[in-house]
């Protein structure tokens, strides 16, 4: 008796690294081959369709890693003062975004961890606010699982309260800032 075998390669789990990338049309994150932006649980199965990543070119972020999102990219890593800074964790032509233009919002705030953009705020309470900081308590704007919902400062309406964290070590500007979380990182947009 003879009978066929389909396996179903949509439901398989392919780790990479740098010296092993994803197939096209998904990104490493974490160690594993994702869809860009990761599947929204709520959508129907007719959504969870893969786009059409063959224009979309190399990664925004340094290590060939992270989550496409839309016109930016989370780039996930260690980063701080001196080296590497926040904005080595882009690519060559990719900077930390200045603006919420060109993120998709919805997919990084459902990201693991924080990715903050090079939007630095004063904390005053437990709000953070779009002001320049000088000393004291600061927060970064950005967005993921480990923002809360903030006045919004260059269109980011999440930010992360530095105080409030012990994986973060913050500073007047971003490139003095320091995370010690593999899970957070940096928002690349195109430079």
């Amino acid at each position: 008796m003879l009978s066929c075998f389909s396996p179903d390669l949509t439901k398989r789990t392919i780790r990479c690294d740098t010296e092993n990338p994803c197939p096209d049309g998904e990104v490493c994150l974490s160690g594993l081959c994702r869809p860009p932006g990761g599947p929204d649980l709520s959508m129907s199965s007719a959504d969870l369709e893969r786009p059409d990543l063959t224009g979309l070119g190399p990664s925004g972020c340094m290590d060939g890693n992270g989550t496409y999102l839309g016109g930016a990219w989370a780039c996930p890593g260690l980063f701080g003062a001196p080296s590497p800074t926040a904005s080595m964790r882009c690519a060559a032509g990719w900077i930390p975004c200045l603006t919420v233009t060109g993120v998709n919002l919805a997919s990084c705030k459902a990201l693991p961890g924080f990715f903050a953009a090079n939007v630095v705020g004063k904390v005053s309470g437990n709000i953070v606010t779009c002001t320049a900081p000088s000393g004291g308590n600061r927060g970064i704007y950005g967005c993921g699982t480990g923002g809360t919902s903030q006045a919004a400062c260059m269109g980011f309406v999440e930010a992360l309260l530095c105080s409030a964290s012990p994986d973060w070590q913050c500073a007047d500007q971003l490139e003095l800032v320091r995370s010690n979380n593999v899970a957070n990182g940096v928002l690349c947009c195109k430079s």
